[in-house]
């Protein structure tokens, strides 16, 4: 592992759109199809809240850097929550407790805020928002996701969510509402898509545009499904947090 230092690496909508594309040339080494990235686009905004503004190091999705990583790290102050008090205590044991503050929940779970160098911080990061992209799209690479991936590239989106559903990515109470809002996404986002693949072909052409409009719209669904579900702790990590003693 390199540590690189922490730094906020803001992308717009469009931005995204085209790395996302640059990433799934990385991971393919083949163009998407319109449809297919905006489903990634759609699942991807689910992934990050839509609060694109706050990305670090180019990392979609701020996914942990485990053991097994060899890439970039950086680390800054982030925020867990537990299942109950002993496992709180043992996070914070990791540590000098100086660096783990605990604020117990109602509900019995433990909401933790954690500050470097304490083994949670520790974030993989990226040079470009290309290769963050890639990072991303390597989940669905893998053979457990192959349905799902298939679905994309069918642009069906709803089809695509099932699969990751039935695959163990996350977990939602209401799994069709969530893939209708991915879908709603998809094609709201379907022209800025295929603007970015019509422009390809030239150098350095921009990102697409995503009007105020649709903006809105996407951040709205975000939103709203957000308020509705729990993703899986290890939806998108192929290298888990760092195991608790």
């Amino acid at each position: 592992m390199t540590l690189v230092p922490n730094q906020i690496t803001p992308l717009s909508h469009g931005d995204l759109i085209h790395s996302l594309r640059g990433g799934y040339l990385l991971k393919w080494h083949q163009e998407p199809r319109p449809f297919e990235l905006a489903t990634y686009y759609g699942q991807c905004l689910e992934e990050n809240g839509a609060h694109l503004q706050y990305l670090h190091n180019n990392c979609l999705g701020n996914v942990k850097a485990g053991p097994k990583w060899t890439g970039l790290v950086t680390m800054y102050e982030c925020g867990e929550t537990v299942d109950n008090a002993a496992e709180a205590a043992r996070v914070r044991a990791m540590a000098a407790p100086e660096l783990c503050d605990l604020h117990p929940q109602p509900s019995g779970k433990v909401q933790l805020v954690l500050r470097p160098p304490h083994p949670w911080t520790k974030f993989r990061a990226f040079e470009t928002a290309e290769e963050g992209a890639a990072a991303y799209l390597e989940l669905f690479t893998w053979s457990r996701y192959a349905q799902a991936a298939l679905r994309a590239r069918a642009g069906d989106p709803v089809g695509f969510v099932l699969a990751c559903k039935a695959a163990g990515y996350f977990t939602a109470p209401d799994v069709h509402a969530y893939a209708s809002a991915v879908a709603s996404i998809a094609a709201h986002a379907l022209a800025a898509c295929t603007q970015e693949l019509d422009l390809a072909w030239i150098a350095d052409a921009p990102p697409p545009v995503i009007d105020d409009a649709t903006r809105e719209h996407v951040e709205g669904l975000v939103a709203l499904d957000l308020a509705s579900y729990t993703w899986d702790e290890t939806r998108n990590d192929t290298e888990p947090a760092p195991a608790v003693a």
